[in-house]
C-alpha cells in the first residue's frame, strides 16, 4: 500500500492528470530553461536518437516512425507556447511546479534518509543468562555486569593498576586454551584476542574493556559448549605501547597451530562495532552467513589504514605481519571519546556489548562448525553491508569480474538493442551505431561539464571554509555537510545555466532530455573503470560505483522503454535511479562523519575529511541533474541556492569546532623531565591550544611558551613550555640505577651493563650519536639485533614484569668507528597515586584539567618521560 501511495504521489507531481503525456514548457525570457521546447523525435531503443526532421523526408530513410517510437516526453500534437511539462500547470504557475518537484524530491530523500539512519542505528536488546541459554546466544548483561564494570580506573601497561586485575590472573600476557572435542579438528586452533591495557588518561572501557568482556564471555560460553577446534584466548598487554603484547605472542609455541583469529578492539565509546579489516575470504563469509541480526562492515577500514589516514592501529597488524589471516572487529564512534576520560562505563551500554558479542560469537561458531580449516586462509576480500542487515562478500577476483561485466554489458546491451531495431527498419548498421555513439558522447560531455562545475564549486566552498574556520568539521560536521550539499547543488544548477548560453549544448538538451540519463551512465561507467583499476591494487573504496551504473542504466531503460502514457514511468525512473545508490552514499557519508572528523587531533588532515565528504556528496547529488532539468526555472533556483549557500557559509563561520556533547576539545599531553634540571618541558597538542594556555599559565611559564603547526596542519598546534611542576618519581633518590663497562678486543668494542627502575617498567636506551657505528645490540636477555642499513638501529627498549628488576643490555661497534653516544630514558604513565606533584602545588596535569579545560579532554599518549643521563 505504501509503495502504491508513493508511486501515485510521484505521478501526480510529475505527470499531472492520469494518462496524459509528459511535455516540456517553453520558458519565458525572464526565466529560461535549457531543456524546454523539446521538438525532436527519438527512435525507439536505448540511447538512439535521430535529429529534427526536415519537412521533406530524406532518401533511404526507411519508413516513418510510429507514435510509439517518438520521444516519450514529447506530445504528438502541435505544441503551444504555454504548454507545460506538467499538464494542469499553465504558463503562470511554473514556480509552483518547480517547488512541488523539488519539494517532493527533498521529502523523499529525507524520509528514506531518516528511516535508513534509524534502521542502521538500532541496537540489539542485551540478553541475560536465562535468555542467552534459551536462544543459545551471547549474554551481554553478564559480560557487562561481571567484567566490564571492573574497568573503573586507568590501567596503562607501565603502571601498578595494570597488575591489579586479579580477576583475570596475576600476569601480563594472559593465555587460555580450550582443547577441541573433535579428534581431527582439535589440531587446528582459532585465536580470540583482546588487549586489556589502557592509556593513562582513560579507564579503557571501550578501548578495550568491552573487547576483553566479550572475549571472557566467549570463553565462558565455550567452557559450557565444548568447541570442535581448539580455541586460544589471548588477553594481551601493552598494545597501547606499540602492539608489543601481540608481537610477543607470535613467538609463543601455541601460535604455530593457529589458522585464523578474531581481534576485538575499541576506537570510540560504545555504539556499533564494525568489521574494520580482514584478509581472509573464508572468515568474512562465516561472519556474513553467521545469522547475527546486526552486521556492520566496510572495506574503507582496510583502505584508510593502508593510506595512513587513520593514525591508530590494532593487534590485527601484529598478527597480519606474522602471516596469520583474520578479522578485526572494533567500535569506532564517537571517536572524540577515544583515549579520554569519557571512555568510561557512563558512556556505553550493555547493548553495545551485546552487539559485538553477537557478531563475535556467530563468527566464531561459523568457523568452528565449518570443518577443517585450510592451512593458508589468506585471501584479500571485499565486504560491505547495506543498512546493517545485508552483507556482501566476495574475493577481489570476483569483484573484478563484476566490474568487468558491468563495463562490457552496459554499453553492449544498448548496441545490440539498437542493431535489432535498425534491422527491423532496414537501416544501415553503421549509421545507427554512429548515432548511438554520438548521442552517448554528447550526453557524457554534458554531464561531465556539470560534474566539473559542481566539483569546482564544492572545492571552492571547502577551501573557503577551511581557511576562515579551521577544524569546524570536528564539531560542526552536520552544518558543514549541508553547506557542501548546497554548494554541489549550486554547481549543478550553475552548469545548466552556463550550458544554456551555448547553442551546441542547448541543441542536445532540446533534442532529448534522456541525453542526461545516458550521460550520467557514461560517468558511472568511467567510475567503474576506476574502481576496476583500484581493485587491481586491492583497494575497494569505490565498491559502490557499480550500483550507480547498474541502477542508472535500468532507470534509462525504463524511461525509454515504458509506454509514453504509463503513469508509473517517471516514478519507476526516480526509484531506480535514487533508492539503492542513495542508501550506499548515505552510509559512506555517515561513516566518514563518524570515523574521521574526530581523528583530526590525532593528526588526520582536515583536508582528507573535506575530500572524502565532497566526493561522496557529489556521487549522491549528481543524479539530480536530470530532475533539475525537468523542473525548469534554473536561473531562479540558482539565485535561491546561491543565497542559501551564503547563509550556510555564515552559519558555518560562526560554528564552534567544540561542544560539550560529542565534540569536546581534545588535547594530547606529554611531559619530559631531565633529572638534572629544575624544570620539566610540557607539550600540548590540539586545535588553538595557544589560546587555552595563554589563559591558564602563569607569567613565568608564558615566557617559555613556544607554538608551531603540527604535521603541516595549520590549525593543529603543538605548544611547549617550561614548568616547575615536575614529576615525583624521577626526583626520588636512586629511582634508577645504571651500570656500564666498556672493553675493546680484536678490533671490536663492547659497551654493556644493567639498569633498573623502582617505578617504571618501560625504559629505553637511545642512540643519540654515531648510531650507524653499532653492529650488534641486545637487551633483557632477548636475541641480538644486527644493524640493518635499510632500517638503521636507533634505540633499545625493554618492558619488564616487575619493578626494580636488573635489565642487561649491550652494544658492539668496530674500534675504528666513532663510539656511539647513549641516553637512558624511562617512561611513567601513572597519573593517580600522586605521581605528579610539586610539594604543595597542584600537579601540572591536574591543574590543566581543573582550571582551564573544563570542557576539554586530555587524551592519547600523555606519558611523562623522565630523562636520566
Amino acid at each position: 500500500m505504501m509503495d502504491g501511495l508513493v508511486l501515485e504521489r510521484i505521478q501526480s507531481l510529475v505527470t499531472g492528470e492520469k494518462g496524459e503525456s509528459d511535455t516540456f514548457s517553453q520558458e519565458d525570457s525572464s526565466v529560461s530553461s535549457i531543456g524546454s521546447n523539446f521538438n525532436a523525435n527519438r527512435k525507439g531503443g536505448i540511447g538512439v536518437f535521430i535529429p529534427k526532421q526536415d519537412k521533406k523526408p530524406r532518401q533511404n530513410d526507411g519508413p516513418r516512425m510510429s507514435e510509439d517510437e517518438r520521444t516519450p516526453l514529447i506530445n504528438s500534437g502541435t505544441r503551444q507556447p504555454s504548454s507545460s511539462w506538467l499538464p494542469g500547470f499553465n504558463h503562470t504557475n511554473k514556480q509552483c511546479r518547480t517547488l512541488k518537484v523539488y519539494g517532493f524530491i527533498l521529502a523523499f530523500l529525507l524520509l528514506v534518509g531518516t528511516y535508513s539512519t534509524w534502521l542502521q542505528s538500532r541496537m540489539p536488546a542485551p540478553l541475560g543468562d536465562a535468555q542467552a541459554a534459551h536462544t543459545d546466544g551471547f549474554s551481554g548483561i553478564h559480560a557487562y555486569n561481571e567484567y566490564l564494570t571492573r574497568f573503573y580506573a586507568p590501567h596503562p601497561s607501565n603502571s601498578r593498576e595494570n597488575a591489579r586485575e586479579k580477576w583475570v590472573v596475576d600476569s601480563r600476557n594472559v593465555i587460555a586454551r580450550l582443547h577441541g572435542s573433535d579428534p581431527e579438528l582439535k589440531k587446528q586452533s582459532i585465536l580470540v584476542n583482546a588487549h586489556y591495557d589502557s592509556v593513562p588518561t582513560s579507564n579503557g572501557v571501550t578501548d578495550n574493556g568491552m573487547g576483553v568482556s566479550v572475549a571472557m564471555e566467549l570463553l565462558r560460553y565455550y567452557a559450557e559448549h565444548p568447541p570442535k577446534h581448539t580455541l586460544i584466548f589471548l588477553f594481551n598487554n601493552m598494545e597501547e605501547g606499540g602492539l608489543i603484547g601481540g608481537h610477543i605472542f607470535t613467538k609463543h609455541p601455541w601460535f604455530e597451530s593457529i589458522k585464523t583469529f578474531i581481534n576485538l578492539e575499541g576506537g570510540g565509546a560504545g555504539g556499533r562495532s564494525i568489521l574494520v579489516r580482514s584478509n581472509t575470504l573464508v572468515g568474512v563469509e562465516k561472519f556474513a552467513s553467521s545469522g547475527a541480526h546486526y552486521l556492520h562492515a566496510s572495506p574503507l577500514g582496510n583502505d584508510m589504514m593502508k593510506s595512513k589516514l587513520m593514525k591508530s592501529d590494532t593487534d590485527y597488524t601484529a598478527f597480519d605481519q606474522a602471516g596469520l589471516p583474520g578479522l578485526d572487529i572494533a567500535f569506532y564512534a564517537p571517536r572524540s571519546h577515544y583515549h579520554t576520560q569519557r571512555d568510561s562505563i557512563a558512556y556505553t551500554t550493555p547493548s553495545s556489548v551485546q552487539y559485538m558479542g553477537e557478531m563475535a560469537l556467530a563468527t566464531l561458531r561459523g568457523l568452528d562448525n565449518g570443518g577443517l580449516l585450510a592451512d593458508d586462509m589468506y585471501e584479500p576480500v571485499v565486504y560491505y553491508d547495506l543498512l546493517g542487515r545485508f552483507m556482501f562478500v566476495m574475493s577481489f577476483s570476483t569483484y573484478q569480474i563484476f566490474n568487468i561485466l558491468a563495463l562490457v554489458l552496459v554499453p553492449l546491451v544498448p548496441i545490440v538493442w539498437t542493431l535489432r531495431k535498425e534491422k527491423d527498419q532496414r537501416r544501415e548498421y553503421a549509421a545507427a551505431l554512429k548515432e548511438l555513439v554520438s548521442e552517448t558522447v554528447q550526453g557524457v560531455l554534458l554531464v561531465l561539464t556539470a560534474f566539473v562545475v559542481a566539483m569546482v564549486t564544492i572545492g571552492v566552498a571547502c577551501a573557503v571554509l577551511y581557511f576562515i574556520n579551521p577544524m569546524v568539521t570536528y564539531g560542526g560536521i552536520y552544518q558543514v555537510s549541508i553547506y557542501l550539499i548546497v554548494a554541489a547543488f549550486t554547481g549543478l544548477i550553475g552548469s545548466l545555466v552556463i550550458c544554456d548560453k551555448c547553442s551546441w549544448y542547448k541543441h542536445n538538451l532540446e533534442k532529448s532530455p534522456e541525453t542526461i540519463l545516458h550521460g550520467l551512465n557514461g560517468i558511472w561507467w568511467l567510475f567503474v573503470l576506476l574502481a576496476a583499476y583500484l581493485g587491481s591494487k586491492e583497494v575497494a573504496g569505490l565498491y559502490f560505483a557499480i550500483y550507480f551504473l547498474v541502477f542508472g542504466t535500468l532507470a534509462s531503460a525504463a524511461f525509454v522503454l515504458l509506454p509514453q502514457g504509463n503513469k508509473y514511468r517517471l516514478p519507476v525512473v526516480f526509484l531506480l535511479q535514487w533508492t539503492v545508490p542513495f542508501l550506499f552514499v548515505l552510509q559512506l557519508v555517515s561513516l566518514t562523519i563518524t570515523s574521521l572528523r574526530h581523528a583530526l587531533v590525532d593528526g588526520t588532515p582536515e583536508v582528507a575529511v573535506y575530500i572524502l565528504l565532497a566526493v561522496n556528496l557529489i556521487f549522491g547529488i549528481l543524479p539530480m541533474l536530470f530532475w533539475i532539468q525537468l523542473a525548469g526555472n534554473q536561473r531562479l533556483v540558482l539565485k535561491a541556492s546561491s543565497t542559501l549557500l551564503l547563509i550556510m557559509l555564515v552559519f558555518c563561520f560562526f560554528s564552534a569546532p567544540f561542544n560539550t556533547d560529542l565534540s569536546p576539545k581534545k588535547m594530547v599531553y606529554r611531559e619530559e623531565y631531565n633529572a638534572t634540571a629544575p624544570t620539566s618541558r610540557v607539550f600540548l597538542r590540539s586545535i588553538r591550544v595557544r589560546d587555552v594556555l595563554t589563559e591558564t599559565l602563569d607569567k613565568e611559564e608564558l615566557e617559555t611558551l613556544e607554538c608551531h603547526s603540527f604535521a603541516d596542519i595549520p590549525a593543529l598546534q603543538e605548544c611547549s613550555y617550561e614548568s616547575r611542576l615536575v614529576p615525583v618519581y624521577p626526583q626520588h633518590a636512586n629511582e634508577t640505577t645504571i651500570s656500564h663497562q666498556k672493553s675493546c678486543d680484536k678490533g671490536t668494542c663492547t659497551l654493556q651493563g644493567t639498569y633498573s627502575s623502582k617505578n617504571s617498567l618501560f625504559c629505553r636506551l637511545h642512540l643519540t650519536e654515531n648510531a650507524a657505528s653499532v653492529t650488534k645490540a641486545w637487551i633483557n636477555h632477548g636475541p641480538s639485533a644486527v644493524q640493518d642499513q635499510d632500517h638503521p638501529m636507533s634505540a633499545l627498549l625493554a618492558y619488564t614484569d616487575k619493578y626494580n628488576t636488573d635489565v642487561p643490555w649491550g652494544f658492539t661497534w668496530p674500534a675504528s668507528s666513532p663510539a656511539p653516544a647513549i641516553r637512558f630514558n624511562c617512561f611513567y604513565d601513572e597519573w593517580s597515586r600522586a605521581s605528579v606533584s610539586d610539594h604543595h602545588t597542584k600537579p601540572q596535569i591536574s591543574g590543566l584539567i581543573s582550571v582551564a579545560l573544563k570542557s576539554v579532554i586530555l587524551p592519547p599518549k600523555p606519558n611523562i618521560l623522565g630523562i636520566i643521563r
